[in-house]
């Protein structure tokens, strides 16, 4: 498959997106600051409940 093909969809492009993060998020680790990565992976494993809450309470607003 084309790299162009693939990078046609966008699951790809965003699988692509968040592996590439990680593995930045991830170099601190490798050089031993194990801080840093945690710092910096607190992004992706905070805002999807945060934004998921804020879904919640605006649906409850609005359908009550």
């Amino acid at each position: 498959m084309r790299w162009s093909a693939w990078l046609s969809k966008r699951r790809h492009r965003l699988l692509l997106i968040l592996g590439f993060y990680g593995l930045l998020c991830l170099l601190p680790l490798l050089i031993g600051q194990p801080h840093l990565s945690v710092y910096a992976l607190l992004p992706v494993f905070l805002v999807p409940p945060v934004a998921y809450l804020g879904y919640l309470l605006a649906w409850h607003e609005f359908h009550r």
